[in-house]
């Protein structure tokens, strides 16, 4: 008698592990394939970081690519090392960021493509399940969300623009906490004439093909902002002029890029007399307190 009980338990125990096993496998064969791509060159502090967040979420129908630019022997150690969660990964010289990136969509077997690159992470390991497996994203081409933002001083969260036509102006979201259907990175891809803000053309270019956008009001990412563009403000300005103009914007478009491009000028021209004028230690004061001023600005709108 006691032996048929527990036998009818176990039998329960096993008819019950079968189910949520099923329904497991239904989940995730109805989850899609996710591609994540990390580009890298020397950097292998930075790229370990990125690898531990992205092998580390939860989602489980995901592919990694790792597009390294021909670095050192320290940042192909940190790839083999992680190699077996690893799907694919070149070292090769490339002709840039952009080149890198565009290699990594050739390589991409998912439906659905995110950039996380070197230094790069996600906020925590259920951002892809949050995204792929609870939100609506029948007819979507292309999903963002919030960036917490960080540099040398502070941290502050970098909101996305709800209304996609903001494209218009400026980048709606970090491309770290953006994730593109694979059809239309192959459709239009990264323009490599451009260094700094090849992505602000794709996305500019997206929107004016009546690309379908999703804003999703979750953090993503965690984004390091001494990054390249930001430490070329006139250079990256000077490519957004030549974007909308490339991309024949109206003239309200032109007008407002061209007057930040000279704000861009005006902004570094008074970083180069103030460093001429103040020691290195009073101008990195200065710098601490503007950050702290506009972290403290952004906490207040919250």
């Amino acid at each position: 008698m006691v032996f048929e009980i527990k036998n009818e338990k176990l039998n329960d125990i096993i008819i019950k592990f079968k189910y949520i096993y099923i329904l497991g496998v239904i989940k995730m064969l109805k989850s899609p394939l996710i591609s994540i791509v990390t580009v890298v060159l020397n950097d292998p502090v930075g790229l370990e970081k990125t690898i531990q967040s992205v092998i580390n979420q939860e989602y489980q129908n995901k592919e990694y690519i790792i597009i390294d630019g021909g670095s050192r022997e320290d940042t192909l150690k940190v790839i083999k090392k992680y190699e077996k969660y690893i799907d694919c990964w070149i070292s090769e010289k490339d002709q840039g960021i952009y080149d890198a990136m565009n290699k990594g969509i050739y390589l991409a077997k998912g439906e659905w493509i995110s950039f996380m690159n070197a230094g790069d992470i996600f906020v925590d390991n259920y951002v892809l399940t949050n995204i792929f497996q609870n939100v609506d994203l029948n007819g979507i081409d292309i999903i963002y969300g919030n960036t917490l933002v960080k540099d040398n001083i502070t941290s502050y969260i970098e909101k996305s623009y709800e209304n996609p036509s903001t494209i218009l102006k400026k980048m709606i979201a970090c491309h770290q906490s953006i994730f593109v259907q694979k059809k239309v990175y192959e459709k239009f891809k990264f323009d490599t004439t451009y260094k700094i803000a090849a992505d602000y053309d794709f996305f500019l270019k997206c929107y004016l093909n009546d690309c379908k956008f999703k804003h999703i009001d979750i953090y993503v990412s965690e984004y390091d902002l001494d990054g390249f563009s930001n430490n070329n403000r006139i250079k990256t300005s000077k490519e957004y002029l030549r974007i909308v103009f490339r991309n024949n914007c109206n003239i309200k478009i032109k007008l407002y890029r061209l007057l930040k491009f000279f704000e861009a000028v005006i902004k570094e021209s008074s970083k180069s007399v103030l460093r001429f004028f103040l020691t290195k230690e009073k101008y990195e004061l200065l710098v601490y307190k503007i950050r702290l001023n506009r972290q403290k600005r952004l906490e207040a709108d919250k």
